[in-house]
């Protein structure tokens, strides 16, 4: 599932009546919160030439 999907399904939830909009906000942070765990890694300095 790509990320726009994700949050495409999370929205129709939403729009059907599933899920409650506090709901919609704490399931897309957590979702948020994920995708940015697996993009995290140590920055590390570098120099430009």
């Amino acid at each position: 599932m790509e990320l726009s999907d994700t949050y495409l399904d999370l929205e129709n939830k939403l729009k059907d009546g599933k899920i409650t909009p506090m709901e919609f906000v704490e399931e897309y942070n957590r979702r948020m919160d994920e995708e940015e765990k697996k993009h995290d890694h140590e920055f590390r300095p570098h120099e430009h030439i």
